[in-house]
């Protein structure tokens, strides 16, 4: 077996649990990606781990967790070999793995539900209010409205991005953005930062999916949220 640093073990590790939303989950130790924190416990504040409850139940609300899984089946690390996979897939610089041994990362958030809409949030976007923009309509593409900054990528370390987004106005139930760059060094080659963002009405919670660094991955947006969803399944309780 493998915990989920990685390292070998003769006995699985036992399984998260908790409450998020409503629904009890029991998340299994190889989905997990860095702590899962409980109500009244931020991870980026040390002197809230007192809170944290020594034994959790179903009872102890869940406010954020993340998982990895492999891009294509949705499937956790299993073994040494999608251990290997995963890092050759998250270190990797110049060139990406094939589409198959890529991972994705994804964060659930019940403090961010609800969000706005997908068209709620492009319309944020539009205003500019990052000053990312200004964005101008582009052509639609894999089915989503698509809008893209007049600024070009460059290799400036401040402000070198350009971001484009997209969303569903029809289904109204995804929202993606790219920030689109040139690595600061020779060659000087296009580096994109994609995520993908959805509601889990399931588990009151705001996901984000992560680790996508090629742009036309997001073609399968609908699989990976499906997928996605799928996953969130197989950790509730009944």
């Amino acid at each position: 077996m493998l915990t989920v640093s990685g390292c070998s073990s003769s006995h699985p590790a036992a399984s998260v649990v908790g409450r998020m939303g409503g629904a009890k989950l029991e998340i299994p130790q190889e989905f997990i990606l860095g702590p899962v924190a409980y109500k009244g416990v931020d991870i980026w504040k040390p002197d809230t781990f007192k809170n944290k409850p020594d034994h959790p139940t179903f009872d102890n609300e869940i406010d954020t967790f993340a998982i990895r899984i492999r891009q294509t089946n949705f499937k956790p690390i299993e073994t040494e070999i999608d251990l290997r996979e995963y890092r050759q897939s998250y270190e990797a610089v110049r060139e990406l793995p094939p589409r198959n041994k890529r991972w994705i990362h994804v964060g659930f958030d019940a403090r961010r539900y609800p969000m706005p809409s997908p068209s709620e949030k492009a319309e944020s976007w539009y205003k500019d209010d990052a000053h990312w923009g200004p964005y101008v309509k582009a052509a639609d593409v894999w089915g989503l409205v698509h809008y893209v900054s007049v600024q070009r990528p460059s290799t400036d370390v401040s402000h070198g991005d350009q971001v484009e987004y997209f969303y569903d106005a029809a289904g109204n139930s995804t929202f993606m953005f790219c920030r689109n760059t040139l690595r600061k060094a020779p060659p000087y080659d296009p580096l994109s930062h994609c995520q993908i963002e959805i509601s889990v009405p399931k588990l009151m919670a705001y996901a984000d999916i992560t680790n996508i660094r090629d742009k036309t991955d997001l073609a399968s947006w609908r699989e990976v949220r499906d997928g996605v969803l799928r996953v969130v399944d197989s950790f509730i309780v009944p």
